[in-house]
């Protein structure tokens, strides 16, 4: 049985703000937020993929969220762990 592969991403609104998120299908998440169906992304829509990680284990993309998201407005943090990953 293969494992799940999962992604962490970021997106980006036209307002500049960034949503940081893990999911198996990026594009789908993607999706749903621009559709509306998450409610703390749906009044900046549209967004845009900034940025998604290579595939990991759930453990690793659940550890690299929770490092990222504190640092969502400072670009120059995220860009280090974006390297990392």
């Amino acid at each position: 049985m293969q494992k799940r592969q999962y992604f962490v991403y970021i997106l980006l609104s036209k307002m500049n703000r960034r949503f940081i998120g893990l999911a198996t299908d990026v594009d789908k998440e993607l999706e749903t937020h621009n559709a509306g169906r998450v409610g703390p992304t749906k009044p900046f829509r549209p967004w845009q993929l900034e940025w998604s990680s290579l595939p990991m284990s759930q453990n690793e993309a659940i550890r690299l969220e929770r490092q990222m998201r504190p640092h969502r407005m400072n670009f120059a943090m995220l860009q280090q762990l974006m390297e990392k990953n």
